[in-house]
């Protein structure tokens, strides 16, 4: 069986860790690489969920995604936990309505794709928007290269690890408003196109 993992920013190295943002009692030890067997449930599970997607849709800001492939039947059962170990192993509450799997070891082959979010279908579930169908295309856009040029900026500029996604959630984060308007300006002699 396939299974996805997405991230909003490249994944330079694959290798398990225990991840920064967890729910409230989930395993704090464990180091894993999350997956699902569907692109929607990765984007459901994450902490900010599909928010990045509703906000970037609602502002016109292009979101890229890189999805990361992996074959089931290439791990033994003690590199990949199914859903029902990953809720009672790792007490992750939401693993079984999305369908997560742990990697406890890294990928031993991976495939990966960079896609835009051109649309989308949601619910609500539990008062949160619910992903049901995410409509994303291959894509080597400049507009999605542009924000995501920014986002890299701001991290060297402040020494931090923020993803496009964090940025477009939450716009009146503590960036200094003077180097984010520089650097637009400059990206936007450098490309020729402007983000609004």
């Amino acid at each position: 069986m396939k299974l996805y993992h997405v991230s909003y920013v490249p994944v330079q190295e694959f290798v398990p860790r225990v991840p920064e943002c967890r729910a409230e009692g989930e395993d704090t030890i464990t180091p894993r690489i999350c997956f699902t067997p569907q692109i929607e449930s990765c984007i459901n599970a994450k902490p900010s969920g599909m928010f990045p997607i509703i906000q970037s849709a609602h502002m016109r800001i292009p979101i890229s995604i890189y999805v990361y492939e992996i074959e089931s039947e290439d791990y033994d059962h003690d590199e990949l936990l199914t859903p029902p170990e990953v809720k009672r192993l790792l007490h992750c509450k939401d693993a079984i309505v999305n369908q997560e799997y742990c990697l406890l070891c890294s990928p031993k082959y991976l495939k990966s794709v960079r896609k835009e979010v051109i649309g989308y279908e949601a619910d609500w579930y539990e008062n949160t928007p619910w992903l049901n169908r995410l409509v994303a295309v291959e894509s080597n856009s400049k507009w999605s290269y542009f924000w995501e040029n920014i986002v890299d900026a701001i991290n060297r500029k402040l020494n931090s690890r923020i993803g496009v996604d964090s940025i477009i959630c939450d716009l009146g984060m503590e960036i200094p408003e003077k180097f984010f308007n520089k650097y637009i300006l400059y990206l936007n002699e450098k490309m020729k196109v402007s983000p609004l």
